[in-house]
């Protein structure tokens, strides 16, 4: 048997990092030692792991995903000791293994040691730190800088939306479009409703069509004049409750800083296009119907090379799309909640593709329709049961690299015209099982994956009943 050597390295962020190091029949080598993640660092712990043994003798290193200090640690050591394998290990998963060990114990030489053994304990599951190509990684970057845009820009608008409800109730509702260009000038001046009633009618209507309003604008005024008539009522008094002439530059600055946020979201789009047509310049995700530039972008740069998942299960896996097991004995639950495993980003595009491949495509469609009519399942499970077979294509048409074929039922090459004409024809969901789906209340699950009991308020506990005649009875309500 290959003398190996198993490498634990618990990262620090500010501090220096600990190194524990085991032989393959998990005894300690040496007394576990602390470096830093520099270059020298680095080498003195693999002139310590190899020390004393054969050239032959395999090593693997095992890290936690730590801030991001992993990446230039498995950058140096793959250039210049590429024959050693390494591990980057969910904190989950070694949180569990650290208090299997240590059950209320939580230090930095336990974590190298749990680190150090997990290649023993787990080996079948570790899978290699994958180090995403120059311009996959920038692309996959530039993803995620785009989502976090999104949020915080999505965030700006409940925000404003908010303050604008503050000052003038029911205003945001009166345009079908939001934060339009009109819209964001109506509300850099008019958010007082005093101020909006004193001009009247007439004026309304001629001030909208100035801000760029052209669409039933008479309409428009109409019930933006109503809107400020019933929040006068409501507020009563100009000038003692709501400070009219701060909030409307308050919700200024918040408009500024809603215009920034989208213009760098355009741009950092555009920036990422380019790299998705430079990595992926024919773009075969794009033909799956749901996946357009930006959910294509997300995807590809997240899998990025499709060889390194040997089967589509494991991509399964590895972006998160499989639910809990509880099996024991001769009692099996299905259906439990999905995992929190897999990047968000692709699980979000992944989600909203399957919400509109299930509408094209009819064996997608099928999958749908049987588990919200047959199974009874709420309408998320049923698109996640979508994700989940649309999985082993997408890894398909990257590892083959062809454009995805619709297909009807009977394995016909279809039109995306007519695939929707068959899913609309053979599998639409009736609205009124929507609406029992959608009633049904989920029971929340415990740690075990057990229903918790309910009470309602007010409601008194089972109550203990005693019989009083021979051979006591004890009996719940």
């Amino acid at each position: 048997m290959q003398e190996k050597r198993h490498i634990g390295l618990d990262l620090g962020v500010k501090s220096k990092s600990k190194v524990y190091i085991i032989d393959q029949a998990g005894k300690k080598v040496r007394s576990e030692f602390s470096i830093w993640t520099t270059s020298q660092g680095l080498d003195y712990m693999m002139k310590q792991a190899l020390k004393g043994t054969a050239k032959e003798t395999g090593s693997d290193l095992t890290m936690e995903p730590t801030n991001i200090t992993w990446f230039r640690v498995a950058v140096y050591l793959r250039r210049k000791y590429p024959k050693v394998k390494i591990y980057r290990i969910k904190s989950e998963k070694v949180q569990d293994l650290r208090k299997f060990y240590r059950k209320h114990t939580k230090t930095d030489s336990l974590d190298a040691k749990t680190l150090a053994k997990m290649p023993i304990v787990d080996s079948n599951s570790l899978q290699e730190v994958y180090i995403r190509p120059r311009d996959i990684l920038a692309l996959n970057t530039r993803c995620k800088q785009r989502a976090r845009l999104v949020k915080e820009a999505t965030s700006k608008r409940n925000s404003i939306c908010d303050q604008i409800e503050l000052g003038f109730p029911h205003l945001v509702d009166c345009f079908s479009s939001k934060f339009t260009t009109p819209f964001i000038r109506f509300c850099e001046k008019y958010i007082n409703p005093f101020k909006v009633r004193r001009s009247g009618k007439e004026k309304l209507s001629d001030i909208l069509i100035k801000l760029g309003f052209r669409k039933d604008v008479s309409c428009l005024a109409e019930n933006i004049y109503q809107r400020a008539e019933e929040a006068c009522i409501l507020l009563a008094d100009e000038d003692n409750v709501i400070d009219y002439d701060d909030l409307q530059d308050r919700i200024r600055s918040e408009l500024r800083i809603f215009k920034t946020l989208q213009k760098e979201i355009d741009k950092v789009t555009e920036k990422e296009q380019d790299l998705y047509k430079k990595c992926f310049p024919k773009k075969r995700l794009n033909s799956i119907p749901g996946i357009a530039d930006v959910s294509g972008a997300v995807i590809a740069s997240t899998i990025g090379n499709p060889l390194r998942f040997s089967s589509a299960r494991s991509l399964v896996g590895y972006l998160g799309y499989y639910p809990k097991e509880n099996t024991s004995g001769l009692s099996s639950k299905k259906g439990l909640r999905m995992t929190k495993a897999g990047p968000n980003i692709a699980k979000g595009s992944l989600y909203l593709t399957a919400e509109t491949a299930r509408l094209i495509d009819p064996q997608m469609g099928k999958i749908y329709y049987k588990q919200m009519v047959e199974c009874g399942n709420p309408h998320t499970k049923a698109v996640c049961r979508v994700v989940r077979a649309l999985i082993p294509r997408i890894i398909r048409v990257m590892k083959e690299n062809r454009d995805y074929v619709i297909y009807d039922l009977e394995g016909n090459p279809i039109s995306r015209k007519e695939g929707r004409k068959i899913v609309k024809e053979q599998f639409f969901v009736p609205e009124e099982v929507r609406q029992r789906l959608s009633n049904r209340k989920r029971m929340p699950l415990n740690k075990k994956g057990r229903t918790k009991p309910q009470y309602t308020r007010g409601s008194k506990a089972p109550q203990i009943r005693v019989d009083s005649s021979p051979g006591i009875v004890f009996s719940l309500n």
